[in-house]
């Protein structure tokens, strides 16, 4: 349609009946329009009070929530309360303790359990290594023990049995703590009525590894414990360095039982030794030299240690050390040496006493005497101390010469080190006829050795016929063939035995990865 035109009366009345159908629909769509904003408009306000409603019931259950949490609170306090053990009641724990069974102890009896306890922490395996740990424990416990109350103190004090492990650290001394020290030697001494007094003076290795400090030394201690040794209140003495001033020659030490000393103690004191202790049973030292011969003997000696000794040869004319050490303790029981070489060899090595012979050395251990006499040795115990040398860089076959000569009493033979178990070794074993025990925990068998084992000899003598236990381990190589080889053996023995053949059965042979008996050990 050309709009640059005036429009016909059939157009104009056209365009008047439009307009007026489409304001009559625009006006019918306003009041639809207006009909259905009212509805909304009272839904929304429907709505809004239903949402004013609902946030003031929320809010009334998220206080009820607060409430409820906070009384279930309330009630699991309640409950731990009530499942509270009744001894954390400082009131009731104290009426409990009134009715406790330890109460109705004997003070004989609670006496007995303080010494024991104070003799288990003094002899605690568990401190080898650590001296000094052991040394606070053992001075805290008897007094930790009078604190717990009134009644276990009475019972300390008067208990002097609990106060007589007395040890000292010298290592652990200061200036600042030297006057407890003080104290605690000299309470302890008097509590422990001066007798039967077992005192440890050590100097514990510094573990942190500062070797170059150089400990206080605190001289005023060295009253406290020379007066203890010269009152005769001491049993068991174990001290680094002994020396003169620790004894009274006008006054013995009859009640010293055991004495152990590590620094090399003076011939001239050992010497001594059996006038100024006289009942001494026990002795573990350290000597430079022991070529001149005693005095006198020491007949009460029954156990003696030789820690080291450092020193040439025996001068002519002098014994050889071993020779006077065996003469100075004529009825020692059992003795251990830790060898040490360049004295020679003796001529003959004799004691009529000795039960138990122990053989140790820091390495290769020699010959020292051409002749061995130990009518009662039960036990003989050989080895090397030095875990640096292997097994093969060791001899040890000089010393086996003592078994061959003079041991026919031999019940048990312990090597501690290898050694070849070969045909040699069992000759050498056919002059212990006695020998019960063969502990070769490090050595391995060979053919000839288990050959001899297992037969009896042209004569029908049977290689240790009374063995009963053998201890040693297989080689590293054909294993099979040896453990067969040692069933074979174990079996031929005990069938002789069953026979009536002069030989015992053999009912535990220790081998690992082998079990033959009621044991079977690993090493």
């Amino acid at each position: 349609m050309n709009q640059n035109r005036v429009a016909t009366p059939l157009e104009a009345h056209s365009i008047r009946a439009f307009l007026a159908t489409v304001t009559a629909a625009r006006e019918r769509q306003i009041a639809e329009a207006e009909i259905q904003a009212g509805r909304t408009a009272r839904d929304v306000a429907i709505s809004e009070v239903r949402l004013a409603e609902a946030q003031e019931a929320l809010e009334r259950a998220t206080r009820g929530l607060e409430q409820a949490v906070a009384v279930n609170a309330q009630a699991l306090d309640f409950l731990k309360i009530a499942k509270r053990p009744l001894t954390d009641d400082p009131h009731i724990r104290c009426q409990l303790g009134l009715i406790h069974p330890v109460r109705r102890l004997p003070p004989e009896i609670l006496a007995m359990i303080f010494h024991t306890t104070a003799w288990i922490v003094f002899e605690d395996r568990e401190w080898a290594l650590s001296p000094r740990l052991r040394t606070v424990s053992t001075q805290q416990t008897p007094y930790r023990l009078a604190l717990v109350c009134r009644r276990w103190r009475e019972i300390a004090l008067n208990t002097p049995s609990m106060w007589r492990y007395i040890c000292v650290d010298l290592r652990a001394i200061t200036r600042e703590n030297a006057l407890l020290h003080e104290f605690y030697l000299e309470t302890s001494f008097v509590r422990s009525a001066k007798r039967h007094v077992v005192l440890r003076v050590d100097k514990s290795l510094d573990w942190e590894g500062d070797y170059d400090r150089q400990p206080f030394r605190p001289e005023s201690l060295r009253p406290y414990i020379v007066n203890m040794t010269r009152n005769d209140g001491v049993v068991d003495l174990s001290v680094n360095a002994l020396d003169d001033d620790l004894f009274d020659p006008d006054s013995p030490c009859v009640n010293l039982r055991k004495l152990d000393t590590d620094v090399n103690t003076p011939v001239g004191l050992i010497h001594d030794l059996p006038t100024l202790a006289p009942h001494l049973k026990s002795i573990s030292v350290a000597l430079r030299t022991f070529s001149r011969r005693p005095p006198v003997t020491y007949p009460s000696v029954e156990s003696f240690t030789l820690k080291s000794l450092f020193g040439g040869r025996s001068a002519p004319g002098h014994a050889h050390p071993y020779e006077n050490l065996f003469g100075f303790f004529p009825n020692a029981r059992e003795i251990t040496l830790d060898l040490s070489t360049g004295f020679g060899t003796a001529d003959h090595l004799r004691h009529d006493n000795v039960r138990t012979l122990r053989i140790d050395s820091w390495g290769q251990i020699e010959r020292i005497a051409d002749r061995y006499s130990f009518p009662r040795l039960e036990r003989l115990e050989i080895g090397v101390k030095l875990s640096l040398w292997n097994d093969e860089d060791i001899h040890i076959e000089p010393m086996l010469h003592v078994v061959a000569n003079g041991c026919a009493s031999l019940r048990t033979l312990q090597i501690h080190r290898g050694i070849p178990l070969n045909a040699d070794f069992a000759l050498l074993l056919l002059s212990t006829p006695r020998l019960e025990s063969l502990l070769c925990p490090r050595s391995t068998p060979d053919d000839k050795f288990l050959q001899t084992l297992g037969r009896a000899g042209a004569d029908g003598t049977w290689m240790c016929p009374r063995l009963t236990t053998i201890q040693m381990r297989l080689g590293r190589t054909n294993e099979d063939a040896i453990v067969h080889k040692i069933l074979d053996a174990v079996s031929t023995r005990n069938n002789a035995h069953r026979r009536g053949e002069p030989v015992v059965e053999l009912t535990d042979v220790d081998v690992p990865g082998l079990r033959v008996g009621s044991k079977r050990q690993s090493y």
